[in-house]
């Protein structure tokens, strides 16, 4: 008679995971696995189930030799919920007109995180964020930014690093030009969010720019950027297959320049951001069918409107 060697049955994963969340158990030690409970579990007679219990739970494994020799191993998966963290922007940081100020952003607490998603939304009459980058701290241990998307008033902005690092304290720069426009004081809006990982809901503090003018010159200048937002004449008009219009803007941002008729339809001819100055849009109007239409020019809440026919 042959006596098998009782086995010696390991399980590994992590203890402790954030509501709706997951873990990877690994059972070693055996050839056969029975688990129990099954709920959470994506399988119960298999080496590596993942576990996604609703609450917490304490599974226990039974793991068989093929001469039917059995141990058991216990572990406890906790599920917690997450924990509320706020990351606060500087605010009151005075900016003198034309030049950049530095806004740092700072969380309360620690978490451990490999990557931060952060949003910024600004008035673009008064301000611009050139930058988002990681705070010298967190750059000294491998973290870097990357833009994700940037429009004239917002930016998203993702900052990782290879790794789970905890972190706290200074988390990123925000660089920030301002200008004199319709307000003295510009409001940053932030918003950040973290993986599921990390088990914490962010609040957001907003931040907030102080120019420094001149008394003044702002109503001024809210004048002249009124005065220089132009959609010239369209050339020629009556335009038979092609056409040239001229628009001008104040200052970077979304423009919206469309053609339309008197029943509505709209031909888009540009969309989109543009920097500040004269913009040129060449068009073929051979396959528009011949009529009295408008051309509409959208910028900044303003809008600017010429007449134009096409004959055949």
């Amino acid at each position: 008679m042959v006596v098998g060697e009782p086995p010696s049955v390991t399980i590994t994963g992590d203890t402790g995971i954030c509501r709706g969340g997951s873990t990877a158990l690994s059972a070693g030690g055996a050839q056969r696995y029975q688990w129990d409970p099954a709920e959470g579990l994506s399988c119960i007679d298999c080496a590596a189930p993942t576990a996604s219990p609703a609450t917490t739970t304490h599974y226990t494994v039974i793991g068989t030799t093929e001469a039917g020799c059995a141990d058991s191993a216990e572990i406890v998966v906790s599920v917690n919920d997450p924990r509320p963290i706020v990351v606060r922007l500087d605010r009151g940081v005075r900016v003198l007109p034309g030049s950049s100020g530095t806004l740092v952003a700072r969380m309360d607490e620690s978490i451990a995180t490999d990557t931060l998603l952060v949003h910024l939304r600004w008035n673009p009459r008064m301000l611009l964020v050139d930058e988002l980058r990681p705070s010298s701290a967190l750059g000294a241990r491998g973290w870097t930014s990357r833009e994700v998307q940037r429009r004239a008033d917002a930016l998203d902005v993702e900052l990782t690093r290879s790794g789970a690092d905890v972190i706290g304290g200074a988390l990123f720069e925000v660089i920030a030009r301002a200008f004199i426009g319709d307000s003295l004081a510009g409001e940053i809006a932030m918003g950040v969010t973290v993986p599921p990982t990390a088990c914490a809901f962010v609040t957001s503090g907003d931040g907030q720019v102080l120019v420094d003018s001149i008394c003044g010159m702002s109503f001024r200048l809210i004048e002249l950027a009124e005065e220089s937002l132009r959609l010239e004449r369209p050339r020629p008009s009556p335009a038979i297959s092609t056409l040239r219009l001229e628009y001008a803007v104040p200052f970077e941002g979304d423009v919206e320049l469309v053609l339309y008729d008197a029943s509505g339809r709209v031909h888009d001819l540009a969309r989109g951001l543009v920097g500040a100055g004269l913009h040129v849009v060449d068009l073929d109007v051979s396959a528009i069918p011949a009529g009295i239409y408008h051309v509409r020019l959208r910028f900044d809440g303003r809008t600017r409107e010429q007449r134009l026919v096409i004959v055949r």
